[in-house]
């Protein structure tokens, strides 16, 4: 495993919780609070799992 799929499954993991934590906020019933802390660890999640997608090389043509 190269350094840059280390690092961005280690900002996958980072952002996971994040989203978890925004989830957790908003149905404690914070929603001010929450919402942007989840859409922020989802949109970071997201990226980083298009990130290690890419710099797998992974390549589902033929």
């Amino acid at each position: 495993m190269g350094f840059k799929t280390r690092l961005a499954r280690i900002f996958a993991y980072l952002s996971a919780v994040t989203a978890i934590l925004g989830a957790l906020i908003w149905y404690s019933g914070d929603t001010n609070g929450g919402a942007p802390i989840l859409g922020i660890g989802l949109v970071l999640f997201v990226g980083c799992a298009f990130l290690l997608h890419t710099w797998s090389g992974v390549s589902y043509e033929e």
